[in-house]
């Protein structure tokens, strides 16, 4: 969800177990909690947002599949 009046996004936030699934939520973004940044163990990070393109989620920093 975005607020137009202050340009501020507002996703949900999921560790990597319980992101919902890609397909139900194509252009959005969530903050998944363990999700790792360049450099991180994948099921050790210490946070990243993700997008879906409708069919996987992506994190940001990195263009990884999260999809365990």
């Amino acid at each position: 969800m975005v607020d137009r009046g202050n340009n501020c996004f507002h996703g949900g936030t999921y560790t990597v177990a319980t992101m919902p699934p890609a397909s139900h939520y194509t252009g959005d973004m969530i903050y998944v909690s363990d999700g790792p940044k360049t450099g991180e163990e994948p099921d050790a990070g210490t946070g990243n947002v993700a997008f879906s393109d409708g069919t996987n989620w992506h994190f940001l920093a990195t263009y990884e599949d999260p999809t365990p």
